[in-house]
């Protein structure tokens, strides 16, 4: 009895030795708790951690203690760190028989080869794993050791996962999981370099860096179309146009297009041109305010003097709006030739800006 009870002094004493090098259990609790998590909101797997244990390795014995048998998957950072996460057989066929047939079965899975399709299989829910361990930590120095890392390859053996791993220290976790409220169970091993804590300070403040207003809406996506000409054509027109067929462009000009919005709705106007031997817009003035109605201008009623006669003032409005009507009559004619005018030039314009050849004159009637 007494060898018994100081057997297990003894491994107590020696894990608390063991894990005396690591600074907190910080970590060891968010990986726990991101097991069980992911394992539940990835694959609906149920899965509880019923052991944990923490200790540092050096890189002569980070292998220690395991199988040729296991899965060992190896994750690296941009900055060249290597990690790994160790999974029993046991473990990868709950994975793969929850995935596949829906339910974990109590037999145990037969010996047989773990391939790079497995790995495949129990990769999404490592990668899981780390990014809620990472979340979950509040000290900066364990969030920046658990940032960055995704799947590399598959170590076949333990040799190479031993030469893969060439930090001077880890941190080893061991978990032992038992799914579907005891069903199966399994170990996972994780084991993660080392790092200082000002390295990991430096890492954790390059992560995630405060975004100012004007960075943020740099990525937001606008939209702008340049419209030529809007022109009405029957269904019948639309209908029968085929591959060479010209449109009338009548009233159309380059210099003054309008710049629409994704809403359709016209925010500016420009001139169509090239800059640097490719097509462009440039924006030359801003859109005006929209003139009144009709019914919104007869709304107006001009104050007047009340010594003022009022047949002269009817009768000098009345003039001044014929006036007016004459000039937009006139006017209108005067834009109905000049766009008729420049139909031929405002389609070579084209051509030449979209690399076409010019188009055929016309025989005259």
């Amino acid at each position: 009895m007494s060898k018994t009870v100081s057997a297990a002094l003894a491994r107590k004493l020696s894990a608390g030795q063991e894990g005396a090098g690591s600074k907190s259990r910080a970590l060891l609790r968010a990986l726990r708790l991101a097991i069980t998590r992911a394992a539940v909101e990835r694959f609906k797997l149920s899965a509880s951690v019923i052991g944990a244990k923490q200790a540092r390795r050096c890189q002569e014995v980070v292998t220690s203690g395991l199988e040729d048998g296991q899965m060992f998957l190896l994750f690296a950072t941009k900055e060249g760190r290597v990690a790994s996460v160790v999974l029993d057989v046991s473990l990868v066929s709950a994975v793969i028989q929850k995935q596949t047939m829906g339910e974990v079965f109590a037999d145990p899975p037969q010996p047989r080869a773990l391939t790079d399709t497995d790995a495949a299989m129990v990769v999404p829910l490592v990668e899981d794993m780390l990014e809620r361990a990472r979340k979950l930590v509040d000290d900066q120095s364990d969030a920046a050791r658990l940032n960055g890392y995704e799947f590399a390859s598959r170590a076949v053996d333990r040799r190479t996962l031993s030469l893969a791993l060439v930090e001077d220290g880890y941190d080893a976790f061991e978990f032992t999981v038992e799914l579907e409220g005891g069903v199966r169970q399994g170990t996972v091993l994780i084991l993660l370099p080392e790092i200082s804590v000002a390295e990991g300070q430096a890492k954790h403040a390059d992560l995630e860096p405060l975004k100012t207003l004007s960075q943020a809406a740099g990525v937001v996506r606008a939209e702008l179309n340049a419209v030529i000409c809007r022109t009405h054509l029957p269904l019948t027109t639309l209908s029968d146009l085929g591959i060479g067929d010209l449109l009338p462009l009548a009233g159309a000009r380059l210099d003054r297009i309008d710049i629409a919005a994704i809403d359709r709705t016209q925010a500016t106007t420009g001139r169509l041109g090239q800059c640097g031997g490719q097509r462009a817009v440039r924006i030359n003035e801003f859109l005006q305010p929209p003139a009144p109605t009709r019914p919104e201008a007869q709304s107006f009623i001009e104050h007047k003097r009340r010594d003022a006669p009022v047949e002269m003032a009817d009768v000098e409005l009345s003039r001044q709006e014929a006036v007016a009507e004459d000039r937009s009559h006139a006017q209108s004619a005067a834009d109905e030739d000049f766009a008729q005018a420049i139909t031929d030039r405002l389609a070579s314009e084209i051509s030449e800006l979209a690399g076409l050849p010019a188009p055929a004159e016309r025989p005259d009637d």
